[in-house]
């Protein structure tokens, strides 16, 4: 029986980060508004239809109200998923608030730094119903697909090693092209 292609379903992880720069605060002050890098098309999280709206975007408005006294003073920027850290490195924004697991790599050599977690998440398996699978540990030999550039396919790849069960990892180009395969 020809193994079906099994879309991984992610819960998000957000976290606060910021750029490792001393005057990143005083910049914000002096410029009188916060920029903040936002998923820019995550429900519930950073939608812009047509206000901002979300979580991320409520906690980058609850930052312009505690440095600048006015949740109104915060400028979106839509976060690549690719460059959200470089562009946050680079200065395009002042604070992230969009979704990104927080590893050692990332932590020790991106030039950000995270501070805080503000979303727990974990990430599971999705199949059709039909497939009648009881358990993950039923998923040898399938194909799994996950969106590319994420930790997700690191996660996927140490479960299926631990379990020694063989995969076939694809790759899609965002999470709807993940979901949709």
């Amino acid at each position: 029986m020809r193994k079906r292609l099994l879309p991984i379903l992610l819960l998000l992880s957000g976290l606060a980060v910021v750029a490792a720069q001393a005057g990143t605060l005083e910049d914000v002050k002096q410029r009188g508004q916060l920029r903040c890098g936002v998923h820019g098309n995550l429900p519930g999280f950073a939608t812009q239809t047509p206000a901002w709206a979300g979580f991320d975007v409520d906690f980058c408005r609850a930052v312009a109200a505690a440095t600048l006294g006015d949740a109104g003073k915060v400028a979106f920027t839509t976060a690549s998923l690719e460059g959200r850290l470089a562009q946050l490195a680079a200065g395009d924004f002042d604070v992230l608030a969009r979704n990104t697991t927080w590893t050692l790599a990332r932590d020790a050599g991106k030039g950000v730094r995270f501070v805080a977690t503000s979303y727990f998440d974990g990430q599971g398996f999705m199949a059709p119903q039909k497939a009648g699978l009881r358990s993950t540990l039923e998923l040898a030999g399938a194909r799994v697909c996950v969106p590319k550039a994420t930790t997700s396919a690191l996660n996927v790849r140490d479960y299926f090693t631990t379990h020694r069960m063989p995969l076939t990892l694809v790759e899609a180009a965002d999470n709807q092209a993940a979901l949709s395969a």
